[in-house]
């Protein structure tokens, strides 16, 4: 029995008719084949995949299935260049033989499953792995990661790969809609984070860059036993671990050092020989680079804005007379490292002020002034781009809840009597000058009172 793995992976990609499909408005094809694409480009050049595809000649209808293998840099150019058959069937079971042969093959390759829909020549791919997992036994189980993309109706078919409890085989199966879940479940398949044992804290290499290191189980010595034949060789250090945090699928980078240099593409782990390395983001108008040591047994994170001359978006808003609080969403805490929430102040004086800068991403805001307002209306989701102008109404963005009332003009304060829905009575002081629109919300209505002079003894 083979030992180790021989294969850096190995995939099943559906090409069936309907993975011509849109999906966040761009065919799953394209979507599937740009990440995979990214995918083997983070494990070494020189190794090998192997690839079980279906769909791509519909006249072979339920036989249609062939295998692809070699090095991965030949692989990734022959899932770009292959195309869904039209009408093609999805041979899933038949898939799954070719895969489960492949893996008694290389005990300890990890297999990723693709496909947008449930078998369609009258057989069922659960049934086939029970009736296979009672009949082999395997010192570890063989690990395969299933994503079903865009399932629409055939996702009750589906969830059978989450009810099987097999003895054999460890399938995660994953039931998505959109690229970012694809993208999230591809990185899941080769993570590292389950072997992560605690983070090592040193602040005189990772400053405030937002760049985390992490000891990895078991990885802290030289890796291997030794051989009794040869008690005197050393066998190899564990090599160090890097992933580019918030990077999308097609986003390149560079790393070279004296002992190893690759490219690779997206937020995928590259493993590489301990060391320093120049680590570079391969945009020609945007990347940079760093100098940084990657220590055996380590994986080190660093969000992809410490690879950039810029990260952040100027925002100009058309209505400043709201305090807005900026939370970032976890894909974007992802780019930048610990990002904390931002306040954005109301500009109450009408004047013209430059427009803050936002770091690029997507971010949930809230009104948190004027006090009338404060917690009582549902955040937004916006979407900051990175080095331009981004142009955010207001008056749209809450515009379902937000009405705007102009402000009497007055020499001296005002007292802003409001009247909510349920009759309910608040008031506010508002000085002099202060605002010429109010915000309020919809269902709310307001009155004037002027103070009274105080009276004279």
């Amino acid at each position: 029995m083979v030992s180790q793995a021989a294969l850096s992976l190995i995939l099943m990609l559906d090409y069936s008719g309907s993975m011509e499909q849109p999906l966040d408005k761009t065919p799953k094809i394209q979507i599937v084949q740009k990440q995979v694409h990214a995918l083997l480009s983070s494990v070494p050049p020189q190794a090998s995949s192997e690839a079980i595809v279906f769909g791509t000649k519909p006249e072979k209808e339920c036989k249609d299935v062939r295998m692809m293998n070699g090095k991965n840099a030949t692989l990734q150019k022959q899932i770009l260049d292959m195309k869904p058959g039209a009408f093609g069937k999805t041979p899933l079971t038949h898939g799954f033989r070719a895969l489960v042969s492949r893996l008694q093959k290389y005990p300890g390759t990890r297999a990723v499953v693709i496909t947008d829909g449930a078998d369609t020549c009258g057989e069922n791919p659960c049934e086939f792995l029970k009736q296979v997992d009672s009949k082999i036994k395997t010192e570890k189980p063989y690990e395969i990661f299933m994503v079903g993309l865009d399932l629409k109706e055939d996702k009750s078919q589906m969830q059978c790969f989450k009810d099987l409890e097999l003895k054999n085989f460890k399938i995660t199966f994953a039931d998505i809609d959109s690229k970012e879940d694809l993208l999230n479940q591809l990185k899941a398949s080769q993570s590292l984070n389950k072997d992560i044992e605690t983070e090592i804290k040193d602040s005189m290499r990772t400053g405030n860059t937002g760049i985390k290191i992490f000891k990895m189980k078991g990885q802290n010595k030289a890796g291997g036993s030794r051989s009794s034949n040869n008690k005197d060789l050393k066998p190899p250090a564990p090599p160090a671990h890097l992933e580019i945090t918030g990077a999308p699928e097609d986003a390149r980078f560079s790393i070279s050092g004296e002992k190893h240099s690759q490219t690779w593409e997206g937020p995928f782990t590259i493993s590489v020989p301990p060391g320093e390395y120049k680590i570079r983001f391969e945009d020609a108008n945007n990347g940079t680079e760093i100098t940084f040591k990657l220590a055996q047994g380590t994986l080190t994170k660093i969000p992809w804005a410490q690879l950039m001359k810029n990260a952040v978006g100027a925002v100009d808003m058309n209505e400043m007379a709201l305090t807005l609080k900026w939370t970032p969403e976890n894909s974007t805490k992802e780019i930048h490292g610990d990002i904390k929430p931002i306040e954005t102040l109301a500009r109450l004086d009408n004047k013209t002020v430059a427009p803050p800068n936002i770091p690029f991403g997507k971010w949930n805001i809230e009104v948190i002034s004027p006090p009338w307002l404060a917690k009582r209306m549902k955040p937004r989701s916006v979407v900051i781009a990175n080095g331009t102008r981004n142009k955010i109404n207001i008056t749209e963005l809450f515009g379902d809840e937000l009405k705007w009332v102009d402000a009497p003009q007055t020499a001296g304060p005002q007292v802003m009597v409001i009247q909510n829905k349920d009759l309910q009575e608040e008031r506010h002081f508002l000085p002099a000058g202060q605002f010429r629109h109010i915000p309020m919300l919809k269902d709310s209505e307001a009155n004037w009172l002027s103070p009274e002079p105080p009276t004279k003894n």
